[in-house]
């Protein structure tokens, strides 16, 4: 895993003034004030897998047009980088691919062509809804990224990304539906119509789901049990 650390560089230096007088041309200048040093950058320990120290930042990073601190951003400061070939599975596929000797990874392609929201994970699947235009949500086998199973021709399209909890899988969809699938099979536990359109993510806490909809004169937040939509 690659650390991003953005560390605040703040150079503070005093702005020379000149001053001119009514008296003599001669007259000396007044010393400048000393500048005031920068406030030393707390330094991370190293995490499990770093093998060292994170490298100080590059102090001669500039500022932007406004003067203000640079933000230093460097993923290869505490690695080098790896080039990767990624291959390209086709439709419905997946394959696996080598990062080094002792990491690998895969990519899987679904049937579905469309943007894809953010997935979700939970036992031992990765579960990732079919596009914002389709009626079609997919659970993946975690570890290699088949296909474990397919729920299609959804009552409403457009699948929001998704929420795991205790063997469910819970999402809203664009066209004002919150679905719960069951998580191991994709069977539809239970399906409840809310307010269209419904494009927010749920969230689920304590057995209880919580979705935002449209409602008569504005929005409402609803909860609902995520066994049986009650």
């Amino acid at each position: 895993m690659t650390r991003l650390m953005i560390a605040t560089l703040a150079t503070l230096a005093a702005p020379a003034t000149l001053l001119g007088g009514c008296g003599s041309a001669d007259a000396p200048a007044p010393a400048p004030a000393p500048a005031v040093p920068a406030p030393p950058i707390a330094r991370p320990s190293p995490g499990v897998d770093l093998a060292g120290p994170i490298a100080p930042p590059d102090r001669r990073a500039r500022g932007g047009s406004s003067g203000s601190p640079a933000l230093v951003s460097d993923l290869t400061s505490d690695r080098a980088v790896v080039h990767v070939a990624v291959p390209s599975p086709p439709l419905g596929g997946a394959v696996r691919f080598q990062l080094a000797e002792d990491r690998s990874g895969w990519v899987a392609r679904i049937p579905d062509a469309g943007a894809l929201p953010a997935v979700a994970y939970g036992g031992d699947k990765i579960f990732v809804s079919g596009g914002f235009d389709a009626v079609t949500f997919y659970g993946l086998d975690a570890a290699t990224g088949r296909l474990d199973w397919a729920t299609t021709n959804l009552e409403d399209n457009g699948p929001t990304a998704p929420v795991y909890d205790d063997g469910r899988v819970v999402f809203n969809t664009e066209s004002c539906t919150v679905f719960a699938l069951d998580a191991a099979t994709g069977r539809r536990v239970w399906l409840k119509k809310l307010g269209d359109p419904t494009l927010a993510q749920t969230a689920v806490s304590g057995g209880v789901v919580f979705a935002a909809h449209p409602a008569e004169g504005g929005h409402e937040l609803s909860a609902f049990r995520v066994d049986s939509g009650v």
